[in-house]
């Protein structure tokens, strides 16, 4: 298991594996804000996409929020190719997610 020093600022280079730790890591009521990149990319025709190319370090559509399924998500956007690709945050996924208390009733359903 990975030991992460806290709080974690700045970038860092993360796994699905990953993942759980950060999880565990977070107090009940934690929040954790998670920003990364997608396979599906908009931008390569006029040199505008950004962030790594190696599939390894791309997620999925939605993948990260089956990485981090146990959280209670608070905020959540990735716009890949939908609308106005030329405006808004492209080839990114970026999540605000709470770790919740156990006793805590879900208000989700």
């Amino acid at each position: 298991m990975h030991r992460f020093p806290l709080p974690l600022t700045g970038p860092l280079l993360l796994i699905g594996t990953d993942c759980p730790a950060l999880q565990a890591a977070l107090r009940p009521g934690g929040l954790l804000f998670y920003q990364t990149f997608t396979k599906l990319r908009t931008g390569e025709e006029d040199g505008n996409d950004k962030g790594p190319r190696h599939p390894d370090f791309l997620l999925d559509d939605n993948e990260l929020l089956r990485l981090f399924a146990p959280l209670r998500v608070r905020f959540y956007r990735e716009e890949s190719l939908l609308g106005d690709t030329a405006q808004g945050v492209r080839n990114e996924a970026m999540l605000i997610a709470q770790k919740v208390e156990d006793h805590e009733p879900d208000r989700t359903a």
